[in-house]
């Protein structure tokens, strides 16, 4: 009997190949189109659909290198053997663009198959200086063409933003030109040491507290975009009241193991950051190939494999020593390793800028504002 499967998406790296040569990337082999063959999205499928009975469908996210740059006839042999398991409401797909390469082709596609796209924008056009093709233009008019061409087909506008050190006191500027171009939900990356971006500055946590803050100062003036920081916390806060339950009620993370196919097949859990990258102590950060084991015996394997073990040690440490564990949930596996060289230590950089400065701004504004209502 298969077991309870521990996710509820996979990603997949139809190729490594990106058209852009952004300075934070954490791709490797970026510059070489290493692409997914039809083989390997067979053997997902056949694993997929031998799964047991689940009332959600999984979400296939293409990601890893840009997606588009396969051309639209190779997709369709890779999106191929999934239509028989989305057509039964078992898979849905996502996808993760630059933008720059969207055109009428690529559009009938994504309505064909009923794509739900989210764009990589950093903001106005100086805060996109890191997003560059090779040659050393800028990206930024080709991405919002894209964007609007998505808009034409009804596709809502969904961005991520990476905010590095010298755009964080550039929050009500990237909110107003977020909110001016129709964007209806927003992720935040503040810029992190994953993957291959080890040797950029560090971003200074000191000027993190003021971004929060700003932003949501933004967001309040003018809650059209729905930005996910901000909602993690309106969650959180609605589920505790504003109080951390005790210890012995807080759950432990264990729950999505998420499973990143590369573009060859290999299979990396936890982070897709992992994802070709030198593993350090581990020796390797593949459980095994999709060509070769199923995901269930991937699955197996995983829950016995040092790196994972670690995590979840880790993620045990952060519960049973951080006043934020309720919130953040114990922390990223690639933020872990990459600073700390390591799956089992606890606090990062990444999750002082991103949860607990996030986190403490936001429940100061809070507080203010139960003062002021009382």
């Amino acid at each position: 009997m298969a077991p309870r499967f521990l996710f509820n998406e996979v990603v997949l790296q139809p190729t490594s190949l990106c058209n852009l040569d952004c300075s934070y990337c954490y791709v490797p082999h970026r510059k070489e189109d290493r692409r997914m063959q039809p083989a390997v999205t067979e053997r997902l499928a056949a694993s997929l659909a031998a799964l047991p009975k689940h009332e959600h469908p999984i979400y296939l996210l293409w990601h890893c290198g840009e997606p588009l740059a396969v051309g639209p006839k190779h997709m369709k042999a890779l999106f191929a053997p999934f239509e028989e398991l989305r057509a039964r409401g078992k898979i849905a797909h996502r996808l993760q663009t630059n933008g720059t390469l969207v055109d009428r082709a690529w559009c009938d596609f994504f309505i064909e198959h009923n794509v739900e796209i989210a764009v990589s924008l950093d903001g106005p056009p100086p805060a996109n200086k890191h997003r560059l093709h090779w040659n050393g233009r800028e990206s930024f008019e080709k991405t919002l063409r894209g964007i609007e061409r998505l808009k034409e087909i009804g596709c809502e506008t969904v961005l991520l933003a990476v905010v590095t050190e010298d755009r964080l006191g550039d929050a009500q500027e990237l909110y107003d030109f977020f909110a001016k171009i129709g964007c209806v939900r927003l992720g935040i990356n503040i810029e992190e040491r994953v993957g291959t971006n080890l040797v950029r500055p560090m971003v200074r946590a000191a000027r993190v507290d003021r971004f929060w803050s700003e932003l949501h100062a933004a967001y309040r003036k003018n809650p059209v975009v729905e930005v996910r920081e901000l909602a993690l916390f309106d969650d959180w806060w609605r589920a505790t009241g504003g109080a951390a339950p005790p210890p012995e009620e807080q759950i432990t993370y264990r729950s999505n193991y998420l499973p990143t196919v590369g573009y060859d097949g290999g299979v990396v859990f936890l982070s897709t950051e992992l994802l070709q990258c030198d593993a350090g102590k581990y020796g390797t950060f593949e459980i095994g190939n999709i060509l070769e084991d199923t995901l269930d015996d991937l699955v197996r394997r995983a829950k016995k494999t040092p790196y994972v073990l670690d995590f979840l040690a880790g993620v045990d440490a952060c519960k049973a020593s951080c006043p934020y564990y309720s919130f953040c949930g114990g922390g990223f596996a690639t933020n872990k390793f990459f600073e700390l060289g390591t799956m089992n230590g606890t606090e990062t950089r990444a999750c002082v800028n991103a949860r607990k400065r996030l986190f403490d701004t936001l429940a100061k504004e809070r507080a203010g504002d139960m003062r002021e209502a009382g």
